[in-house]
């Protein structure tokens, strides 16, 4: 944790590892790399504890447009329940999950289908779902919840 941190605010751990926008990363090590600042009363705001914000990259382009190659993700890691298809399941939007697909993290829009039964959601509409078993934690295992993403420039 940075020394300089401010009651205002938290310095939230960028890690190495990248989730893949697409069939997986696999990620031997997730060393901190840096920090980014988020306004405590912002975070309080979202009902995120600064103990459960992690951040990372995102590699790919299966969540675009909405989450772009290279961008970065505020993941809860408190937030690990899929919570039920909505009422209005057709129109509304299922929420962006940091999830582990065997050894490969993903981000992924999630969406119950049956009780042991999820579907992976791309964004990217030429890419269509794929189905996972919530019974055997080997095959999908949750990390958090995506709370927020900010666009970044390409790195070379």
């Amino acid at each position: 944790m940075p020394a300089d941190e401010s009651d205002d605010l938290v310095h939230i751990p960028l890690h190495a590892a990248e989730l893949a926008a697409g069939v997986g990363a696999i990620n031997s090590f997730e060393e901190v790399t840096d920090y980014l600042a988020f306004k405590r009363a912002w975070l309080r705001r979202m009902g995120i504890s600064p103990h459960n914000a992690v951040l990372a990259r995102v590699r790919g382009n299966s969540m675009s447009p909405t989450i772009s190659d290279q961008d970065i993700v505020l993941i809860d890691t408190g937030r690990r329940e899929i919570p039920p298809r909505p009422k209005n399941y057709r129109t509304a939007r299922d929420p962006v999950y940091a999830v582990m697909v065997g050894d490969e993290a993903r981000v992924k829009r999630i969406s119950y289908i049956d009780t042991n039964l999820v579907a992976l959601i791309s964004d990217n509409p030429d890419l269509g779902p794929e189905f996972k078993n919530t019974a055997d934690p080997d095959t999908l295992r949750i990390v958090g919840r995506v709370m927020w993403w900010g666009h970044s420039e390409k790195l070379p």
